[in-house]
């Protein structure tokens, strides 16, 4: 960590890069958990819920990332 709150120039982590995806899903998925729930959503309706698998949100979140690279969004 360095700098100053005094002159808002705090850094943390700084140049680092954190792969959140494998930190959330991927590496649930590689460790053979896939099947298991990553997320439960309740809706508003009685009755309108769902739960997701992490493969499940592992396929979307790829869906999205590559929407993403498509359109020149880079890390």
């Amino acid at each position: 960590m360095g700098g100053s709150i005094d002159h808002g120039d705090v850094h943390w982590f700084r140049n680092g890069k954190l792969n959140v995806a494998y930190n959330c899903v991927d590496r649930h998925v590689s460790n053979g958990n896939g099947e298991e729930t990553a997320l439960i959503w309740e809706g508003d309706e009685p009755g309108l819920n769902r739960s997701i698998t992490y493969i499940e949100m592992q396929r979307e979140v790829s869906k999205i990332a590559n929407v993403m690279k498509a359109q020149g969004v880079r890390d």
